[in-house]
Parts: structure tokens; C-alpha cells; sequence
């Protein structure tokens, strides 16, 4: 038998040793709904984790029922940042849920053992936690016991594990038609035993956060009642949180269910927070910002119209106190007695309104978010806490006023082997940890770049381009991997498990000529691809077979080269070998709109475009060795601004640092070359040009959580800052 993984129980007497045609090996731990075991399919195999409910629960045919449907419906969850569920069994006399298993300890073991959590660490919990929550409820299901026991620390990130049970727990008659928690993390209306819909879920990534941050829950009391009544009329203790995330986090503890963010909030403003307009230039006009406020919009269940999605919005807290009654407490979980039943799954798809005050708060947490940020370090997600050798760092003064600034060590990078032949390519995942490279040898690589001092080869290359590779971009969720390809193809792969990617559907075939470059809209509805008939095709891959949008944008006469969406999702930039570039209105995108005259190129042929963070100025580099910048805050009139000299040879790469602080440049000079674009109209070069390259530099991308830089070269091989 293979070595256990550290921290697994060996069995006893009274355990189970096969259950269905899983092989039993080892006992994980208990909780209120039965035990955990690690097992391995016909005893080969990876190692899964299965749930076996308690005996009690399974005499009851009701909760068999409510289990195997609220199961079923969590096998469709979407798997980032959860423990997917495989598996589910309710036909035996014990009743099992199968998991893949994640390594690592729970957040309550590592906080137990070490401390509270550093604020990086914190900044990524929060995010990973947030991405769970948004594909836990976007399946239509709530957690309803999110707590630090529930959250796994992988060396990949955090898990969340044990969602879509609780539910089908409160339909058993012999509970009550209790709601199920732990008081400290349990939301006011649990508490008080009013009907709980998904802004429970939020309200417990709140405490979860306040738990990581103090080492301690953000209610106490002398007893379990105690406790429930602090959760349900005390402000929550959050000091300890960092300055960038405790306005957020108030706002998600919100007393009032409806006055919290939903979860595709929290997502966007983790995840896409931007400046203010406030510090924009006074002529400027003020941008508007819907989806950074309420997220992608939910669509209705299958078979089912809009109209029909009902708005689902928990009664506020009571103001006169109630006392909770407690039964039946057992490891941990605490039972409060429910005198409605919760609302139906399907309800919990619609979109709870919110009062005009909180689309101000959400915009004011925006710029707290991005002025307060003192430092994002790409390390081992929950580990040590120290950065990694060779790493570079982003720093933001928080002042809104002040300039923000990019520190990247000089040298020269560390290699990825992997290619045998140029790297066309090269793209980081959303969350920072994978990082992908196309190569003209027809393949695809993948990297798990947690610790980018030390880069790991995910699995095999990624094959079925029929030509190499030109282009490759994430999804900004992670679950998707697109790949544009000379055999006048784009490709897809699930790449929700980076080490074991799948490909998705059959590829898209619609342009008529080599696929040079590839990119997502922000919101993830839109891919893009640039051809080389002149062309740039758009599809919605919101649903489950891509499907195209209208015509495709046309009137380029040569090959599309580079293409970039801004990050507020409003334009899309086009450059090629026309030698100028195009900027779109995709607000709209079955309709896309060109913006007043094409922007002359910085000379030669655009060999690539890409925008600051903030929208506001676009970059270009040309064959000829020209590098230009302009400030498209007014798309229909953009102004050049002086460009950066000295940029070396042919720029066949442009990208802006996350703090929009700074722009690369690369070419076939072999170096990368850095500029302070602070001042967008006064660029200055950074320091020494970065080394290590054998070829000309193809392609650049910067990690969005992190200041870390990778490159693509004609050497065979991709490098790392």
C-alpha cells in the first residue's frame, strides 16, 4: 500500500472498510454529519475523500432524498478553489459523498498551530474563499457552515469543502428543521432562526477573514446562547484585519442580509478593484463602473425565462432580541430551530436588490481597496508568509494621491525548460499560480508558479493544434485555457485543475486564416481572435458551446497581430500588420462599434498592444523598434504621449505592471526593458534592462496578484522575474 499522507488516522475496529467500490485506508476526522475517510477507487488511483453520514441521519428517507439532490446539484459546481465532488451514494445502508482529497491543513489547524495569518496571506484567503462562494452560488446552492474547519489549505491555494449538505441536514424532521453552523461564524438570521439565503455564505466569509487575521472568531460569549446572541446584535470584532480589507468585510457582516455584497461582488472587487475617477485628470469624464459594483449578471436556470428568476431578499435582523435555542450540539455544530423554511434553490438565483447607498459604498471600497494595498507578494498561497527568492513586489502608497511604484530585481530571469522550440507566448491564470507558454513545437506548457524561485512542470503538454502555437490567454475566472493556432483554429481547455487540463468542446474553426493572438473580455463572456485574413472574430463562451457574435470586425486588409480588451471592459484595442491601430466599443459586444480614426503606429507593423490597469492609456510596440503610448480616457480622441526612447530593436512585446505603474518592452534585442509610466506623458526607464534571453523576446505578461514578470524567447524557453 502507497505511504499515507501526514496526518491520516489509521483506522478503527468500527470503521468501514470498502464502501462501494472504494478501498477504505485511513480515517480523516468527524464531524456533526458523520466521518471522513481517505480512500482510492478499486484500491488504485488518486486518493479521495468521502463523507459517510452518520447512522442516524440515513434511517431517514426524507434527508437520503434532500442529500442526493443537493449533492448532485454540487457535482455541477464549478471547481476553483473547492474540493470537487466525484461521487455520491444513497442507495446503501451508509449514505456517502466522494471528494477529490486535498492536501494540506484546515485554516483552523494553521492558525491553531501558527498564528494568525499575515495580510498577504489574508489578501489571498479572502480572494480564494470569494472565488469559491461565486461558483458555489452560482450552481444554486449556500454553504451555510463556512468556517475555518471547512477551509483546506492546499499547496495550491484555499479549498472550500463541505457545501451543498447543510441544506438537505435542515430537512430532517428529527433535527427540527434546524439550520446547521458554528454559532462564531453562523450569520444573524441563522442565529435567530429566520430563513437563510446565500448572503449567509457571505456574511461567514467575514468572520472567516476576522478568525485568520485575530487567531480568534469576531464574537465570543460565556455560552453557545451567548455567542449566538453576540452574533446577532454585536458589532463584530475585525481590528486585526488589514486597512485594505476591513471596510469590505464590514460591509459583508453586515446586520441586515440585503446590505451585503453578493458574491460575484466580492469577486470583482478583489479581483478588478480599480482608481477612483476622483483621481483621474479634471477633463476626464467620470467612468461608470456597474460591473465592478454588482458583478456578472446571473443567468436564469435552464429552461426557465429571466422574468421567472424571482428576487430572493432575507428579512432584516429584528431589533428586539430572541433568545436562540440550542439542541442537540455535537462537534461543534450547533442546532437553532427554524420557524420557515428557507427559500427554494431556485429562488437563490436571483439577484437580491440593494439600496442606492451601497453602490456609493461599493465604489468608495474600490479606491480604499486600491490606496490601502501596502504590499502583494507572489508566495506559497498560506505558507510560510515570506516571499520567494527572485520574486518582485508591488507597492502602493497609500495615499490616493501619490504615485504608485514597482520594484523589480535587475539580472537575469529563471528559466523554464519545458519548449523545444521559440515560445510564442506566455500567459498567467487570474489567481497567479499558473502560468502558461505557446510554443511553435505545436504545445502548450503549464507551470505551477506559486513560488516562482522554484517553478514546477504541471503534467504533459497540452497537444491538438494541428500548426504551432501563436497565442494563449486565461479566463479571468481560471477555468478556462484559449489557444490560437496556425492551423486557423482556436482551442479550449479546462484548465480548472491546472496538473490534469481537459479539452472543451470541439475547436473553434470560423477564421480563415492563421490565429496569431487570443484574448477574454474581463467579464469572461467574450473570447477574442485576431486573424490573419484581416479579421478579428468575437464569440460568447458564456454558454456551453461558444458561439459567435454577428460579423467579424474586418477592414484590416493584413494579418491581426496583437489585440487587448481594456480592464473595465469598454474597448477593445486592434494592431497588425496595417501598421495603426483600431480601437472598438465593446460595451455591447454582439454590436461592436469602431472609435473614431485609427491611432497611426509608433511605425512599422503593431506587433503588440496592451492597456494600464486603470484603462486609461494604451501601449504599442512595432517591428520597426517604436514604442507609443496614448491616453484613451476619451476613446473617440485619444492623445499620444511621449514616448519612451532607446527602446532597442523590434518591440514584439508590451506589458503594463498590475499598479499600472510600469510598462516592459521587449524585442529582438534580448533584453526586457523597463519604464515609469506614472506620468503616462513623461515615460522613464527603470534601472538596467532585464537579462537572460538567448532569442528575441516574443511575449510578456505580468501576473495580476503579483509584480512577477514572465517572457517567452525564440531560445526555447520561458523566463521568470
Amino acid at each position: 500500500m502507497a505511504e499515507l499522507p501526514a496526518g491520516v488516522k489509521t483506522l478503527d475496529e468500527g470503521d468501514p472498510r470498502v464502501l462501494g467500490p472504494y478501498q477504505v485506508v485511513g480515517r480523516l476526522g468527524d464531524g456533526g454529519m458523520g466521518s471522513v475517510y481517505l480512500a482510492r477507487r478499486d484500491g488504485t488511483g488518486p486518493f479521495v475523500a468521502i463523507k459517510v453520514i452518520r447512522a442516524d441521519l440515513a434511517r431517514i428517507p426524507e434527508f437520503r432524498e434532500r442529500f442526493l439532490r443537493e449533492a448532485n446539484a454540487a457535482q455541477r459546481v464549478a471547481h476553483a478553489a473547492t474540493a470537487p465532488v466525484v461521487d455520491v451514494d444513497t442507495a446503501g445502508s451508509q449514505p456517502y459523498l466522494v471528494t477529490e482529497y486535498i492536501e494540506g491543513p484546515t485554516l483552523d489547524a494553521r492558525v491553531r498551530e501558527r498564528g494568525p495569518l499575515s495580510p498577504a496571506e489574508i489578501e489571498w484567503l479572502a480572494t480564494a474563499v470569494a472565488t469559491a462562494l461565486r461558483a458555489i452560488h452560482a450552481a444554486g446552492l449556500v454553504h451555510r457552515d463556512l468556517k475555518p474547519s471547512n477551509i483546506l489549505l492546499s499547496p495550491f491555494g484555499a479549498r472550500v469543502i463541505d457545501f451543498g449538505i447543510s441544506r438537505a441536514m435542515d430537512s430532517t424532521t428529527m433535527l427540527t428543521e434546524g439550520t446547521i453552523g458554528t454559532p462564531a461564524f453562523m450569520a444573524p438570521e441563522q442565529a435567530l432562526s429566520l430563513p437563510v439565503s446565500e448572503a449567509a455564505d457571505i456574511h461567514a466569509w467575514g468572520a472567516v477573514l476576522a478568525f485568520a487575521a485575530a487567531g480568534r472568531p469576531p464574537f465570543a460569549g460565556d455560552s453557545l446562547p451567548g455567542v449566538m446572541l453576540s452574533v446577532a446584535y454585536d458589532p463584530p470584532d475585525l481590528n486585526n484585519l488589514p486597512d485594505a480589507l476591513r471596510p469590505l468585510v464590514t460591509r459583508a457582516m453586515a446586520k441586515d442580509p440585503a446590505d451585503r455584497p453578493s458574491a460575484a461582488e466580492l469577486f470583482d472587487l478583489l479581483h478588478r478593484a480599480r482608481p477612483s475617477s476622483a483621481t483621474a485628470a479634471p477633463a476626464a469624464p467620470a467612468a461608470p463602473a456597474p460591473a465592478a459594483v454588482a458583478g456578472p449578471r446571473q443567468k436564469p436556470p435552464a429552461g426557465r425565462d429571466a422574468s421567472e428568476v424571482h428576487t430572493t431578499r432575507a428579512p432584516a435582523v429584528p431589533q428586539r432580541a430572541r433568545t436562540p435555542s440550542v439542541s442537540g450540539a455535537s462537534s461543534g455544530d450547533v442546532v437553532a430551530s427554524d420557524e420557515q423554511a428557507p427559500p427554494p434553490p431556485t429562488l437563490l438565483l436571483g439577484r437580491r436588490r440593494r439600496k442606492r447607498s451601497t453602490v456609493a459604498l461599493a465604489a468608495a471600497l474600490v479606491v480604499v481597496a486600491v490606496a490601502a494595498v501596502t504590499a502583494v507578494v507572489l508566495t506559497n498561497v498560506l505558507g510560510t508568509g515570506s516571499g520567494a527568492a527572485g520574486a518582485a513586489s508591488v507597492a502602493q502608497d497609500p495615499s490616493p494621491s501619490a504615485a504608485p511604484t514597482f520594484a523589480l530585481p535587475t539580472g537575469a530571469g529563471r528559466a523554464l525548460v519545458g519548449p523545444t522550440d521559440k515560445v510564442q507566448s506566455v500567459a498567467f491564470s487570474a489567481d497567479g499560480h499558473t502560468l502558461a507558454a505557446a510554443s511553435t513545437d505545436h504545445r502548450i506548457y503549464l507551470w505551477d508558479v506559486t513560488r516562482p524561485a522554484a517553478p514546477t512542470l504541471l503534467g504533459q503538454p497540452l497537444t491538438g493544434p494541428g500548426d504551432w502555437v501563436s497565442s494563449v490567454a486565461f479566463s479571468p475566472d481560471g477555468h478556462t485555457l484559449a489557444a490560437g493556432s496556425d492551423d486557423r483554429k482556436v482551442y479550449l481547455w479546462d484548465v480548472t485543475r491546472p496538473a490534469a487540463p481537459t479539452p472543451v468542446g470541439q475547436p473553434l474553426a470560423e477564421p480563415g486564416d492563421w490565429v496569431r493572438t487570443v484574448a477574454f473580455s474581463p467579464d469572461g463572456h467574450t473570447l477574442a481572435a485576431g486573424s490573419g485574413d484581416g479579421k478579428v472574430y468575437l464569440w460568447n463562451v458564456t454558454t456551453a458551446g461558444a458561439t459567435l457574435l454577428g460579423q467579424p470586425l474586418s477592414g484590416y486588409g493584413n494579418s491581426v497581430r496583437s489585440l487587448a480588451f481594456s480592464p473595465n471592459g469598454h474597448l477593445l484595442a486592434v494592431g497588425g500588420y496595417h501598421r495603426d491601430i483600431q480601437l472598438w466599443d465593446v460595451t455591447q459586444p454582439g454590436s461592436p462599434a469602431p472609435l473614431g480614426q485609427r491611432l497611426a503606429g509608433p511605425g512599422g507593423y503593431v506587433m503588440s498592444v496592451a492597456f494600464s490597469a486603470d484603462s486609461r492609456t494604451l501601449a504599442a510596440g512595432a517591428d520597426s523598434g517604436g514604442l507609443g503610448l496614448w491616453d484613451v480616457t476619451q476613446p473617440t480622441a485619444p492623445v499620444q504621449l511621449g514616448p519612451p526612447a532607446g527602446a532597442g530593436g523590434a518591440v514584439l512585446a508590451v506589458a503594463f505592471s498590475p499598479d499600472r505603474s510600469t510598462l516592459a518592452s521587449a524585442g529582438d534585442d534580448k533584453v526586457i526593458h523597463l519604464w515609469n509610466v506614472s506620468q503616462p506623458s513623461e515615460p522613464t526607464a527603470v534601472g538596467q534592462p532585464l537579462t537572460g534571453p538567448g532569442g528575441a523576446v516574443n511575449a510578456l505578461s505580468f501576473s495580476p496578484r503579483s509584480g512577477t514578470l514572465a517572457a517567452g524567447s525564440a531560445d526555447h524557453l520561458a523566463y521568470v522575474w
